[in-house]
């Protein structure tokens, strides 16, 4: 397991541990948490971020038990992947995705076709992915994309001359090029896919922006409603996006959605679900009541705009920085509701820092480097990755907003076979689920 410490935008590697041989239980799990805590300092820990295994969530009831006031969250990332999973199961998407993948496996498989549509386009096809959902759609828009070219491709000289051109699977590959009905749904299909997509894209960077959850899984359903004029399919879109969201949905978003200055006077009190969450999390953080009556006065101060809050520089702000940058600017005027603000927002919405650190484990460890011991390995991932923020400028005071205004990433297969996931379905160890049954 591995050990990152995140803030304001910047991951820190601490340590790697091997628990290959005791199992992945939930007492291995939190007592290596219980390893980071010390490291870092119980005082400086405020979330821990993990994928939604059950040995986890068995550990986060066991860190709700002994360490109350540091709170445990499931990486966003996996929700939206695992939504877009939910999506690809969908029967009128999976022919779609099905054709594409044909398509993409007849190009790639023959050398020979790559290098005539690189001769038309320098942009290549993008490979199918077991486990990265994601991926998958970002394969049909890179086709969406590159249609015009295939079919140029298709009706050249080169690529009739070639055998590949008279046999079954090439004549059923370029009529998937030429079936215009084909693109316009899969056109409709990326269309609904590409709010998940560019949520996905967010809390998937370096940037802190575990305030924009809450607002952005709000937005992806109203997004799929406009998209998709088919009622009943709306109706299972938005039920599969619910039952993710339900499954992953944390306190912590709730509080960091409260703080958010870019939905300041949005009026999130009067969601019932996020006054509650708020509520629970400062009796959790201040037991003491005078505390927590401070913090709600100023956050009133907050809301009516009253005192830096409603300054015209503030209000600028708003829209222009960083949510960590815009409390450090303009929150002067409640400042217990300052440090509670800077808290929240400097933290991480997803455990993705963590699984990059495992494409540099694959660089280090190899068939010629397969005799290393664990504590090694972890001693060259800290130096490579630690040396990085060496000089290096933190983005926390970068404004993200939640309009769809940029194109969806382009993601290249370097990036496909670095970045490794692991299943989310994959079995954990029984005593797991056990635990959990008795914690219930």
């Amino acid at each position: 397991m591995g050990l990152v410490a995140y803030s304001r935008g910047q991951s820190t590697f601490l340590e790697a541990i091997d628990i290959s041989s005791s199992g992945k239980t939930a007492d291995n799990v939190f007592a290596t948490w219980e390893r980071g805590i010390k490291i870092v300092g119980e005082e400086n820990v405020v979330l821990i971020v993990t994928d939604g295994k059950a040995s986890n969530k068995a550990a986060a009831r066991l860190l709700e038990a002994r360490k109350p006031r540091i709170m445990w969250a499931p990486c966003l990332a996996h929700c939206l992947n695992n939504i877009l999973k939910d999506f690809a199961k969908l029967p009128w998407m999976v022919g779609l995705l099905d054709k594409g993948k044909t398509l993409v496996g007849f190009l790639r498989n023959h050398s020979h076709l790559v290098a005539i549509l690189a001769s038309f386009s320098s942009r290549q096809v993008l490979k199918f992915s077991e486990t990265r959902f994601a991926f998958n759609f970002l394969m049909m828009e890179r086709l969406v994309e590159l249609r015009p070219k295939l079919q140029q491709m298709f009706v050249s000289d080169a690529y009739n001359a070639r055998l590949e051109s008279r046999i079954d699977s090439g004549i059923a590959c370029r009529g998937i090029v030429f079936n215009n009905i084909y693109w316009n749904e899969v056109n409709h299909m990326l269309g609904v896919s590409r709010r998940v997509m560019y949520l996905l894209q967010m809390v998937d960077g370096d940037v802190p922006v575990i305030e924009k959850v809450y607002e952005g899984m709000d937005q992806m359903s109203e997004n799929i409603r406009q998209q998709e004029e088919n009622n009943l399919r709306y109706e299972e879109l938005n039920q599969l996006i619910s039952n993710r969201w339900w499954a992953y949905h944390s306190t912590f978003h709730s509080v960091a959605y409260m703080l958010d200055p870019k939905f300041q006077g949005r009026g999130q009190e009067k969601s019932r679900e996020v006054s509650k969450d708020w509520n629970m999390y400062l009796e959790i953080q201040f037991p003491n009541y005078q505390q927590r009556s401070t913090i709600k006065n100023q956050l009133c101060q907050y809301r009516n705009l009253e005192g830096s809050f409603g300054t015209g520089d503030s209000q600028m702000d708003r829209t222009t920085k960083g949510s960590v940058q815009w409390w450090e600017d303009n929150g002067y005027s409640g400042p217990d509701l300052q440090r509670l603000a800077i808290r929240v927002l400097s933290q991480a919405s997803s455990s993705s820092s963590v699984e990059r650190l495992f494409s540099i484990f694959g660089h280090i460890t190899s068939k010629k480097r397969n005799c290393l011991v664990v504590s090694w390995i972890a001693d060259f991932v800290f130096v490579a990755n630690n040396t990085k923020l060496i000089g290096s400028h933190t983005s926390y005071d970068k404004f993200v907003g939640l309009s769809q205004t940029g194109s969806i990433p382009q993601i290249t297969d370097v990036d496909i076979e670095a970045m490794e996931e692991e299943d989310e379905d994959e079995d954990d160890d029984p005593a797991n689920e056990e635990l959990l049954d008795e914690m219930e």
